[in-house]
């Protein structure tokens, strides 16, 4: 064979053909089988080929595998790899997300406005949007917090939720500020806490921080036993910052499977021998793109609003949490029989999603709602007493200010005014 140590293809001498002379047979059919043996031998990888004849040497002249056992690579090359991937194996990490509402994009109770935290009172805990709470311990600390639309420090990110101080406490003691994200245990199983088998997990975000420092970030279980700690590291105050946390697998302790709470991510804005965060007024607090992984591996800064689930589905998500439903004027939501001239029972409504329990019921009963006859007559509604279950609300009494109804008459539930509402927490 004429190919050299490179793998190099070079003619057989005499086979270059000199023209007005008789082609000799000899050379002729001696390239002719130089060619057919080249053709039939494995191509080197030089020349497009895997220099083999299966595939475990194929691997290996790849450089795919060493003998038979992979390649351990830096991870400067693990990043290149992963970067060149196709996009399919990337987006489906989104569903790997244990937390909800990542983006920040679902406010179903608030909406645009704000929640305060007051100086009066001490121990204050409320949910700021789907998913993220905020509570604080002390009675001087005032925290105002919302959603934010259209944030242009945070590349690829339309939302964010901040946190303001309104009222600073220079010296912390022992009070606490913490952002809390739990995490259903249906969600949180794939990482096998408190098993041989369990894995770390990965936390990555956004984070714009009025003081530079190491904020603690911590996992803890729902009964408060086991927490493993790592360190939200804040180089540049008031620069959005992308951060990459990794918690150690934990093989011990009670981590909740099902509907409870697995764990819950806090981030301590200000606690007891750490950093302060809320000591001068006018601090402000950002974050967007969290996202919570089983394993040791996160988005780049540039991937991770490319990995967020779209708004549709994230909704969805949120509403086994939490649904409101807001309703326009003269809007009619169930039909109902009247029992007596001012009580009625029956209909419902099917929630969009089957909730994580049996929700808690609110509304802007007032005269935001009524109860009509289909041949006129009507009155304001005053009570409603839900029957609830994980699927759907019934209306098992509902009371009106006047009495017009006859017994077994139907009548129809009515919203009387835009903003109407019907709320329901199945909240963590």
């Amino acid at each position: 064979m004429p190919r050299d140590g490179s793998g190099i293809y070079t003619r057989p001498p005499g086979t270059n053909a000199v023209p007005d002379t008789t082609i000799e047979s000899t050379k002729y059919n001696a390239n002719v089988a130089d060619v057919e043996t080249d053709l039939n031998a494995p191509r080197p990888v030089i020349a497009g080929g895997t220099g083999a004849n299966n595939a475990v040497d194929a691997a290996i002249n790849l450089g795919v595998v060493s003998g038979k056992t992979a390649i351990t690579y830096t991870d400067a090359e693990k990043e290149v790899a992963r970067n060149n991937i196709a996009a399919a194996p990337f987006d489906a990490m989104a569903y790997n997300g244990m937390q909800i509402n990542g983006s920040m994009e679902v406010s179903q109770e608030v909406g645009g406005g704000t929640v305060l935290l007051t100086p009066a009172g001490s121990n204050q805990s409320k949910y700021i949007i789907d998913g993220v709470r905020l509570a604080k311990s002390g009675t001087t600390i005032g925290l105002q917090a919302q959603q934010f639309t259209g944030t242009t420090n945070i590349p690829g990110f339309n939302n964010s939720m901040t946190v303001m101080v309104t009222a600073p406490q220079p010296t912390i003691g022992s009070d606490s500020v913490v952002l809390t994200i739990p995490i259903e245990g249906y969600r949180f199983k794939r990482a096998n806490w408190g098993n041989a088998a369990a894995v770390p997990v990965t936390v990555a975000g956004w984070f714009k921080m009025p003081v530079a420092g190491n904020y603690p970030v911590r996992l803890i279980n729902a009964a408060q036993t086991v927490a493993p700690y790592s360190n939200l590291v804040i180089t540049t105050p008031n620069v959005a910052q992308y951060c990459v946390m990794t918690f150690s697998a934990q093989t011990t302790g009670v981590w909740l499977t099902t509907n409870g709470v697995g764990c819950s991510l806090e981030f301590f804005l200000a606690s007891a021998g750490n950093i302060n965060g809320v000591a001068t007024n006018g601090n402000i607090f950002e974050f967007t793109g969290v996202i919570v992984l089983p394993g040791t591996q996160a988005p780049t800064a540039a991937q991770s609003p490319l990995i967020m689930r779209p708004y549709d589905q994230e909704l969805a998500t949120c509403q086994r949490y939490y649904w409101k439903e807001v309703y326009n004027t003269n809007q009619m939501i169930t039909v109902m029989q009247a029992y007596s001239g001012s009580h009625a029972n029956g209909g419902g409504i099917i929630f969009p999603v089957e909730m994580r329990a049996a929700p808690t019921f609110g509304s802007s009963v007032g005269t935001q709602f009524t109860l009509q006859a289909p041949a006129g007559g009507g009155g304001v509604i005053s009570a409603i007493t839900p029957g609830l279950i994980k699927s759907r609300v019934s209306f098992d009494d509902v009371t009106s200010t006047t009495s017009v109804w006859t017994a077994g008459q139907a009548v129809t539930l009515y919203a009387n005014t835009l903003g109407a509402y019907f709320a329901f927490d199945a909240r963590l």
